[in-house]
């Protein structure tokens, strides 16, 4: 300076120069660490949990699937389970006859105007008086001819037609082991209207007519006492009475006025088709042998 005087100077530092606000994931990264400092073993295990989440998420999801399946599976068992006992118990309960679907049904021996098949147990001494009672026909027109037909169930549920042995025995009628021996299909009871109610027949097929017809006779002295259950729910006057030979239609029967109400007894054989008849009214005989002849 003009004085002398020595003037310093200042050396002065310069302003530094503006850097853009620019964000990267370095700078981000290093703002959190500062921010933040973790410390490199927190890092770690967080890396470690987030690795192990990912591998078992998908074992997880199996597993659940699984257990899924599984559930399933133990439902449809148990309704299989539950359906195969219901299906046994109901069986158990609900007993099919073994041969139910093949029973076969005597055909009738002639033509009638209706037929009705009752069940019933295998018969001892009488059982089926009881039946043959309850099931005479009404409100049927006069002349007509109604078949009952009596089947039996045994012990293994098998069903069939009675023997003619088991048929009268279980009808109380007590007949000769011969006569028995002579018959050889089952016993067809019709029920004809007549003039005076319904009357009971019973046509027996047999082999030997001429024998069964001889021990008949034979037995004429007690048969309205081995036969009565044949006036099905009248009484007759029992006692011995005489018998008399007629003829209808060149068929020849033995006839006996079998009581004080009209009833009647009679008995005889058809020899074209080898039938032996009885019946409790000469009525209904003759409308036997009439439908006889016409199915010959």
């Amino acid at each position: 300076m003009p004085d002398g005087t020595e003037l310093q100077i200042t050396p002065q530092t310069a302003a530094p120069e503006p850097h853009p606000n620019v964000r990267t994931m370095k700078s981000d990264v290093s703002e959190y660490l500062r921010a933040t400092k973790p410390s490199l073993i927190k890092m770690l295990t967080s890396q470690i949990e987030n690795d192990k989440t990912e591998r078992v998420r998908p074992r997880e999801t199996a597993r659940n699937y699984t257990g899924l399946v599984g559930a399933i599976l133990i439902v449809l068992i148990s309704i299989g389970v539950l359906g195969v006992g219901g299906y046994f118990i109901y069986k158990m309960f609900n007993k099919v006859p073994v041969q139910q679907a093949n029973i076969v049904i005597p055909q009738p021996l002639f033509a009638v105007d209706g037929s009705e098949t009752v069940s019933a147990r295998l018969p001892n001494g009488g059982d089926l008086i009881s039946v043959l009672n309850k099931h005479i026909p009404s409100n049927v027109s006069m002349g007509s001819l109604r078949r009952l037909v009596i089947l039996t169930e045994l012990g293994d549920g098998s069903v069939r037609s009675l023997r003619p042995d088991e048929f009268l025995k279980g009808a109380g009628v007590r007949a000769s082991q011969i006569f028995l021996a002579a018959l050889t299909g089952p016993v067809m009871p019709v029920y004809a209207a007549t003039s005076q109610g319904a009357r009971l027949a019973l046509v027996m097929p047999t082999n030997d007519p001429d024998r069964a017809r001889s021990e008949l006779l034979n037995s004429e002295s007690s048969i309205l006492f081995n036969w009565q259950s044949l006036f099905l729910d009248r009484k007759p006057e029992l006692k011995v009475v005489p018998f008399e030979d007629r003829i209808y239609r060149n068929i020849s029967y033995r006839f006996a006025a079998a009581g004080i109400n009209g009833d009647q007894f009679l008995y005889g054989a058809f020899p074209a088709k080898n039938y032996i008849v009885i019946t409790s009214s000469e009525e209904t005989f003759r409308l036997i042998i009439d439908r006889l002849y016409e199915a010959s």
